[in-house]
């Protein structure tokens, strides 16, 4: 415990590009990164660093999630072009993700969250459905999606959590379980003594406890 911290503000006027944060993640290399409303930066503890991308890519980007998997990738994704690999080595960019709404192809899909399973594949929550990328087929490969009543009525995927072959879905109307290579979900009622609502329905985040023990 920090008995006496000391707080310090970074924002535009020491190099931020924009002062809304929607993602932070700190790397391998313990460089904190910051997904803005209008730009990627990192920041070395001492000095901020706008990142653009080595084509430009990034600036003025609206980027609302950053993830980094096994092999040292950044994933950044842009609320207006969707999700690239960002090789932090080789300074390249890929573009892997670019899909509209269903529900307006006027908008992008978002990332909401990002993971990597036991195999190195990164699965994506994007906005209508589930997804993962291969790094051996380099292919992206459609996990889960909601179904076109779902969309209508509004609702979108906000979060997933796999556990050995199960993909739990968290959802703007409930959670549901989705073994992969099916897409027929099971409704989870994981509120059974609470009243059903909108925000009891709404699922934000998931989390697996690992330090809980089966006695």
């Amino acid at each position: 415990m920090i008995a006496d911290p000391t707080f310090s503000r970074l924002s535009t006027e020491n190099g931020l590009s924009q002062n809304t944060i929607n993602s932070l993640l700190l790397d391998n290399e313990g460089f904190l990164w910051l997904g803005t409303a209008e730009g990627l930066n990192r920041f070395d503890g001492y000095q901020n660093q706008h990142v653009l991308g080595p084509n430009n890519e990034f600036n003025d980007a609206p980027i609302n999630y950053l993830f980094q998997d096994s092999k040292r990738n950044l994933w950044v994704c842009d609320s207006v072009k969707g999700v690239h690999q960002y090789n932090l080595i080789n300074n390249t960019t890929k573009h892997v993700i670019n899909l509209r709404l269903q529900r307006d192809n006027q908008l992008t899909q978002e990332a909401s969250y990002i993971s990597e399973d036991e195999k190195g594949d990164i699965l994506f929550s994007m906005d209508e459905g589930v997804y993962s990328y291969s790094y051996v087929t380099d292919k992206l490969s459609v996990e889960y999606s909601l179904s076109d009543t779902m969309i209508a009525n509004g609702n979108y995927v906000r979060a997933h959590l796999l556990s050995q072959n199960i993909l739990f879905i968290g959802t703007r109307d409930g959670l549901f379980a989705v073994e992969r290579g099916s897409n027929t979900p099971l409704l989870i009622n994981y509120a059974q003594s609470v009243a059903t609502t909108i925000d009891s329905l709404n699922v934000k985040m998931l989390y697996a406890d690992t330090s809980y023990i089966n006695p």
